[in-house]
């Protein structure tokens, strides 16, 4: 029953966030949501020219000297990596595959808002009703499907996955086994990382499950103290290393890939 409930629960999510495919995919061209996810299927689509680079400084702004975006490149390597794989590099097959991409990510906010669902429930009994329920809630509510939906080429559906997947880690410390501990740390600091690279804004969420963590160290008395200093000073560590090409970049003008 549980399965067929997820499998129920994503079909429902699946169809929200395209049944704006007619409005979207127009003979010569897609209709994205606002601004911000044109620019996003810009810089996706020159990261298809030289995957996985992606332009540090483009002249499309303050022209014509050219700008420096903002935000990193990950989200847009992100949008690219499925039209790169499959072989569409270019034009309107490029354009479209790109615009699908958020839909996937919104699947997974629909898996994952599950799992965290499950694992708040302490009473087994209530754990599948509860599972789905959450799924069906994350795959119907308005909001979701409009950060989510086909055409929305932003990152904001990356906000709402960060802590989808950041709370089940944080809430489940192994205890009384290094192996399991140093395990968790590892999955804990590349979560953190590839949450900040695909959007940087993460580290709000970052620093709001550090707070809560830091919070339950202090509260606890000293034998049940968990760890997790270990996970976010490797992701700083990580994210240091990836943004060094990127912002190193940045003086020269030019292309870069992380």
């Amino acid at each position: 029953a549980l399965a067929i409930g997820a499998v129920g629960a994503l079909g429902l999510a699946l169809y929200l966030r395209t049944r704006n495919a007619a409005q979207v995919y127009l003979p010569d061209a897609v209709l994205l949501s606002d601004t911000d996810c044109y620019y996003h299927l810009r810089r996706a689509l020159l990261c298809l020219t030289r995957f996985p680079w992606v332009s540090v400084v483009d002249p499309w702004l303050s022209w014509p000297d050219g700008a420096k975006p903002t935000w990193g490149p990950g989200f847009d390597v992100l949008l690219a990596l499925p039209a790169w794989l499959v072989g569409a590099r270019e034009g309107l097959a490029a354009s479209r595959a790109l615009t699908a991409v958020p839909v996937l990510l919104g699947l997974v906010v629909v898996a994952a808002t599950a799992r965290l669902a499950r694992a708040l429930e302490p009473d087994p009994a209530r754990r599948d009703p509860v599972t789905l329920a959450a799924a069906v809630l994350a795959a119907a509510m308005p909001q979701a499907i409009l950060l989510s939906e086909l055409g929305a080429t932003d990152h904001h559906v990356v906000e709402a996955l960060a802590p989808a997947l950041l709370l089940p880690w944080a809430l489940r410390p192994p205890r009384d086994n290094p192996r399991s501990a140093l395990a968790w740390e590892a999955r804990g600091a590349l979560l953190l990382t590839a949450l900040a690279w695909l959007f940087p804004g993460t580290v709000m969420t970052h620093g709001l499950v550090a707070a809560g963590m830091a919070l339950r160290a202090l509260v606890l008395p000293p034998q049940r103290r968990t760890p997790g200093a270990l996970a976010f000073l490797a992701a700083a560590i990580l994210l240091g290393a990836l943004a060094a090409p990127w912002t190193g970049a940045l003086a020269q003008q030019k292309f870069i890939t992380i």
